[in-house]
């Protein structure tokens, strides 16, 4: 079968960087951008090839905010960070090169597993918050964090961030490509503060993003309309030990001076939390999907894209 689909337009290349990037199978498609998997020639590694389409290299701000991602994620050394090895332009099409990662993301886990336990949920959250940290201590925000921007490696023990497209740097010089009138992010992951201006956000929305993931892996329900005071949404987190019920309020509060301060604070608590449930181990049997599921789909067409951006524009 041929890696090319009808969402994949026919010009795009087989190989980038003069031939060092052999170009594979697509294995995320967006509005904008196909992920491939490749293989680098001189370093004998698969990698991953995030190609902007056409369409998107016509458009300036898109093909700014492709670029800016790259130069964002070239910016951040963490183990819970997806890397960027090269970033390049090659007749006409902008790429950047990332580290491959086979596990799938977190959505797509929950959409074919069910919920996790919440001992796991939780050393998952733990290993996101490390990156989280590191990024905001290095003045960047990342704005668009859920479980689709979560990928597990191989193993499915390593979870690391993705998808930097519409992230925020706060130090120096702010570039600012998001228009009056737009929202970026995903809604149901999005702090409120966030839907009422996207241009200004701090990192506790982050932490925001963060909890509603957290809901999400533990009960198996969207996040979208999140209130703890709903009978509905109470019923789930009844499911869950009270600590981490606790937890994960906190990290949604709606006013940012009532949720966690910073992604370590929230990392120190994940790690207080573990420590009081039992099983100890990680890897417990994870939790058959509940009759919630029903209520969980996906918040996008596509969920295996962990370069999918949600552009809701506010009429």
């Amino acid at each position: 079968m041929s890696r090319r689909s009808r969402s994949i337009p026919p010009q795009m290349p087989s190989s980038l960087g003069k031939g060092r990037y052999q170009l594979g199978k697509a294995i995320g498609v967006g509005g904008m951008a196909v992920v491939f998997k490749a293989w680098d020639a001189w370093e004998k590694e698969a990698r991953a090839v995030k190609v902007l389409m056409p369409h998107g290299a016509r458009n300036p701000k898109t093909r700014t905010r492709f670029l800016k991602e790259a130069r964002t994620m070239s910016l951040l050394d963490h183990p819970h960070i997806i890397r960027i090895f090269d970033v390049g332009e090659e007749e006409g099409h902008n790429f950047f090169v990332m580290e491959l990662l086979e596990g799938g993301n977190l959505a797509t886990y929950v959409k074919k597993h069910g919920r996790m336990s919440p001992v796991r949920v939780l050393h998952i959250m733990f290993q996101v918050l490390q990156g989280l940290d590191y990024a905001h201590t290095a003045g960047v925000v990342h704005r668009d964090i859920k479980p689709h921007n979560m990928v597990f490696d191989a193993s499915q023990r390593v979870v690391k961030l993705t998808d930097f497209g519409i992230a925020r740097v706060m130090a120096g010089n702010v570039e600012r490509i998001t228009a009056s009138g737009d929202t970026l992010g995903t809604l149901a992951y999005m702090a409120p503060e966030q839907r009422a201006d996207p241009r200004d956000v701090g990192p506790v929305a982050d932490l925001y993003g963060v909890g509603a993931t957290t809901y999400l892996l533990v009960t198996g329900r969207r996040p979208l309309e999140l209130a703890l005071s709903d009978e509905g949404d109470c019923r789930a987190l009844n499911r869950v030990p009270e600590s981490m019920r606790n937890l994960v309020a906190l990290a949604t509060a709606n006013e940012t001076m009532n949720r966690f301060t910073t992604a370590r604070e929230m990392a120190e608590e994940v790690s207080r939390v573990l420590q009081t449930l039992e099983p100890p181990e990680f890897y417990d049997p994870p939790v058959p999907a509940c009759e919630l599921m029903d209520d969980f789909e996906i918040d996008d067409t596509i969920v295996q894209v962990t370069d999918e951006i949600t552009l809701l524009r506010d009429d």
